[in-house]
């Protein structure tokens, strides 16, 4: 089937992954659920102060499936940066399958702003202009919005029939 992903582009600057994380997973008959956190760049990068933790739950049948995850993150200065908050469900019957999921997007503080500026300023751009353009991608990838995504599969022999439908409301455009 379609998904949110395929539709609608989520925030460029959008990241799941961290360096230095460990997570524990558990799966108990049709229950599951995860922890994680994540030290960041610290002892990578000079002065790192980013972190991420996160958890999810989900419970899966041969009907039914529902689930909900929370992600936040602090950048390398230590500012709280990207949260997401997520809720999804599906429920089966023979050869449909119908599903729903909502996201929350936000990021006040995008992560690696900072390396903007220190790299022009590196390259022999005044430093007033390298904060100017510094700040205006800033500005650009911050991020405030909700994904709704609605979706229908049918199967038949061979044939997959998928429709879709994905709202993504960007409260700061």
């Amino acid at each position: 089937g379609l998904s949110a992903g395929q539709i609608v582009s989520f925030p460029s600057i959008l990241e799941m992954r961290k360096s230095n994380a460990i997570a524990y997973r558990a799966v108990v008959k049709g229950f599951s659920g995860s922890l994680m956190y994540a030290l960041g760049d610290n002892g990578e990068a000079a002065n790192d102060s980013s972190q991420m933790v996160g958890f999810n739950a989900s419970y899966k049948s041969d009907a039914f499936a529902v689930g909900a995850a929370y992600n936040a993150a602090k950048n390398e200065l230590g500012q709280d940066s990207l949260k997401t908050t997520v809720f999804g469900a599906s429920m089966t019957s023979g050869a449909h399958k119908v599903s729903a999921m909502a996201i929350q997007i936000t990021d006040d503080n995008p992560a690696n702003m900072g390396l903007i500026g220190n790299s022009l300023t590196a390259s022999g751009l005044p430093a007033s202009v390298a904060g100017v353009i510094q700040n205006a991608y800033t500005q650009a990838l911050k991020v405030d919005g909700q994904l709704i995504h609605l979706g229908y599969r049918n199967v038949t022999g061979p044939h997959t029939v998928s429709v879709a439908y994905n709202s993504y409301d960007d409260k700061r455009a």
